[in-house]
């Protein structure tokens, strides 16, 4: 008989919400605290979604449609947490995470205790997935056989 483990997710939970500022844009954003910088822009519009997929599984986007500076602590999520942070700013090679720029679906690793700076030079599209560390050594473990790994350390892809 073969033993089989399944993740389904049975009850997704789905947030999105619209924003005028980027300070309740940023206010929105969970995760940790986070911080905004007032951009000037007089039309702005962002856009923040959530979908919680169970076991303290998180995705995460934040849209805006002016430059945005964001200044995040991130917090724990059911223990030390790592938060992938996915770049979709084709149109913004100056987005960058810490200093790092962020091209088009780069990756970028930040752990909860972590203090990040985002700075966008135009729109903001940025995505982050949020994944507890015991989680993923299980599911490291389950794909390689072996019972523990060292957590990635690679910042970007």
């Amino acid at each position: 008989m073969i033993e089989q483990e399944c993740f389904t997710p049975t009850q997704l939970q789905y947030f999105s919400n619209k924003f005028t500022d980027s300070r309740s844009l940023a206010a929105s954003i969970p995760g940790g605290k986070v911080d905004s910088l007032p951009t000037g822009h007089v039309d702005f519009l962002g856009k923040a979604r959530l979908v919680e997929l169970g076991h303290n599984i998180a995705l995460q986007s934040a849209w805006a449609n002016a430059p945005v500076s964001f200044r995040t602590e991130l917090a724990s999520v059911g223990g030390n947490s790592l938060f992938f942070f996915v770049g979709n700013n084709a149109a913004d090679p100056q987005s960058a995470v810490d200093g790092i720029h962020l091209r088009t679906n780069a990756v970028l690793m930040r752990r909860s205790g972590d203090v990040s700076n985002l700075k966008t030079s135009s729109a903001l599209d940025i995505g982050a997935v949020c994944i507890p560390d015991l989680t993923l050594q299980r599911a490291l473990s389950a794909l390689t056989g072996k019972e523990k790994m060292a957590t990635p350390l690679v910042r970007v892809c």
